[in-house]
């Protein structure tokens, strides 16, 4: 039976504890936890005094992050230059005969920063097209922040993917896909 009572000593001892954490965590907002909040407390009984943070202006939280852009939309400006954007960047995409760090510094500034990274390390002795074809078609325009443009080229046509981030904001390669021949499973 002694047991029993230590068990439920500790039980109490236990629950008390947990309730001043509780109202420890509660009330930290409003200061109830540590007195002074110029000091910071051990739990010991031994405090040393710490700086305390000040906000003296309004809060920059945020400042860095720019504004969103203005929601884009289709029209024959965005049709225009996305297709060009495509045309470009599938030029600059089949050069398999340019040495990899060349071929890349073309490339790189036209790229998401996503595609950035999917591409970067590329062989472009490894890329089966060689040259662009033909006209370039605009296949999909379901979303305004996205276009599928399809670009004839010496082995298919290639479908270029872009994005942008806004009306302003020009259109970025996310993807090349080659033509379903060309494709591994």
């Amino acid at each position: 039976m002694p047991a029993m009572a230590g068990d439920r000593l500790a039980h109490r001892g236990a629950r008390r504890r947990l309730v001043a954490a509780v109202a420890c965590v509660g009330g930290l907002a409003a200061g109830a936890c540590g007195g002074d909040p110029g000091v910071a407390q051990t739990g010991v009984g031994d405090a040393r005094t710490t700086p305390t943070p000040t906000v003296t202006g309004p809060s920059d939280v945020g400042a860095d992050v720019p504004a969103p852009e203005p929601y884009p939309s289709w029209n024959a400006q965005a049709r225009r230059t996305a297709r060009a954007r495509a045309l470009t960047a599938m030029r600059r995409f089949a050069r398999p005969r340019l040495g990899a760090e060349a071929w890349w510094t073309g490339l790189a500034p036209l790229l998401s920063p996503a595609a950035a990274i999917a591409y970067q390390g590329t062989d472009p002795a490894n890329i089966p097209v060689r040259a662009v074809t033909g006209a370039t078609e605009l296949v999909d325009q379901s979303s305004p922040y996205l276009a599928s443009v399809r670009v004839a080229t010496d082995v298919g046509a290639y479908l270029v993917l872009l994005s942008r981030a806004g009306q302003g904001s020009g259109w970025r390669v996310e993807r090349f896909r080659p033509p379903r021949r060309l494709r591994t499973p």
